[in-house]
């Protein structure tokens, strides 16, 4: 029988069997959490994604890696969280060396395959390079730093400058009214870096919730002196803002939203994610969101601003009743007028022919 670590992670011709699979998930994160293939669907399609990138990298010697090869790199980023980029890298790239020793690896395809294995491991994406644009959701592991460094920038929680708008997130901030009200188009992500983050008109929303929650019961997250890569609160408030969303007490039935464009229905990790956030409601106040809070509230700014607002638009925003009840009388109003002008004006054209008529 063909080990599971013999198989070529870039080798999109051999999947992995469910027992495969299995064994893959149970090394990668050494989890304590209760699991089951059905529920990590989601994270199942990134691995597939992730093997796709793998076989179309412009290093050949990229295909010839296996998924012992990313279980080893996971090991070693563990190892090495609290030491440099430039330690970690070398300590890969001396691995790699060690097991196939005809195919040395360039430094620039050691970096990429450390990227994909932080990618699969924690779900993050990472660059050796400083940004280029503000735009980018990713984060910069640079060459002196620690990956324990790099992600505090994730999971630190921001400055509070302002007064929050609100006390609790009000009662539309859910998916189905965010899309109507803000005129947002709301997508799933598949990495925490690009968790609630708006672009070019798309709100992001991380999706592998079950994958997050093996990494919350993986010993795998803490290095020798006991420091951790993600504290549990952090994990636990990003579940939570992804069930902010969607609230039991909303007269939406989010099930209809979930499965839109869909014809086979809730998907295995949908299931999961509608028994979460029915089971476990989160809490509204604004408060419990300390890390997640700019972006939350930068939600909340993007529905207030003023843009290609329409007639749909305007009917589901109800935030303010009294401002709907002004705005739809103006609006029926206005409708009115052009109606009783229009009738004025047909009456009046009528009334011009028909003397016209008589007077010939």
């Amino acid at each position: 029988m063909v080990l599971l670590y013999d198989i070529k992670f870039p080798d999109l011709d051999r999947p992995l069997n469910t027992r495969e699979v299995q064994r893959f998930i149970k090394a990668l994160w050494q989890s304590t959490e209760i699991w089951t293939v059905y529920s990590l669907s989601s994270f199942l399609d990134l691995l597939q994604i992730e093997r796709t990138r793998a076989a179309r990298h412009k290093d050949p010697k990229f295909r010839h890696l296996e998924f012992r090869d990313i279980l080893s790199t996971t090991s070693l980023i563990n190892e090495h969280q609290g030491k440099s980029c430039k330690d970690l890298c070398e300590a890969v790239s001396v691995a790699f060396a060690s097991r196939i020793p005809s195919l040395p690896l360039v430094d620039e395809t050691i970096r990429d395959l450390i990227k994909l294995t932080i990618r699969l491991w924690i779900l993050v994406k990472i660059d050796f390079k400083e940004p280029t644009a503000r735009w980018q959701r990713q984060l910069h592991f640079g060459e002196g730093q620690t990956l324990q460094d790099a992600l505090k920038r994730l999971h630190t929680s921001p400055l509070q400058q302002d007064a929050d708008p609100f006390n609790d997130f009000p009662v539309w901030f859910n998916v189905v009214d965010l899309e109507r009200i803000t005129g947002l188009r709301i997508a799933w992500a598949d990495y925490i870096t690009d968790h609630l983050a708006i672009m070019n008109g798309t709100l992001y929303l991380f999706q592998n919730i079950e994958a997050l929650k093996q990494i919350r019961g993986s010993n795998l997250m803490f290095d020798e002196s006991g420091n951790t890569l993600f504290t549990r609160e952090f994990i636990q408030e990003t579940i939570n803002t992804v069930f902010l969303l969607f609230p039991i007490k909303s007269e939406h039935d989010f099930g209809d939203w979930l499965v839109k464009g869909s014809r086979s229905g809730l998907n295995d990790w949908q299931q999961a994610l509608v028994a979460d956030y029915t089971q476990r409601p989160s809490p509204r106040e604004v408060a419990e969101y300390p890390v997640w809070r700019q972006r939350l509230l930068r939600i909340s700014e993007a529905s207030r601003k003023e843009g290609a607002w329409s007639i749909k638009r305007l009917w589901y925003d109800n935030r303010d009743e009294s401002l709907w009840w002004t705005r739809w009388g103006l609006i029926t109003a206005g409708i009115l007028a052009l109606i009783f002008g229009f009738i004025q004006s047909i009456t009046g054209i009528i009334q011009v022919v028909c003397a016209a008529k008589s007077s010939g």
